[in-house]
């Protein structure tokens, strides 16, 4: 898998951030603090790492639905 392939199959828009990771082993190994001055806002940041963290521990990536407070956010 490649980091594309990986953040477009975990879902909310996070393909939209590939360009910020060189290849699948920064993606792998960054961490919040080195994704925020890249200009990934904190709520992909947690999502991105939950997700390396989930596939470390052999899940396989599917997007997880949105939060209540996720979806009353996207309706403003």
């Amino acid at each position: 898998m490649d980091k594309d392939t990986f953040l477009k199959r975990i879902g909310r828009d996070c393909e939209k951030h590939a360009d910020k990771f060189e290849d699948w082993d920064d993606l792998m190994t960054a961490t919040t603090y080195v994704m925020k001055p890249r200009g990934i806002d904190i709520k992909s940041r947690k999502y991105i790492r939950s997700w390396v963290n989930r596939y470390s521990l052999g899940i396989d990536p599917t997007p997880l639905p949105f939060t209540k407070t996720e979806k009353l956010n996207m309706k403003k």
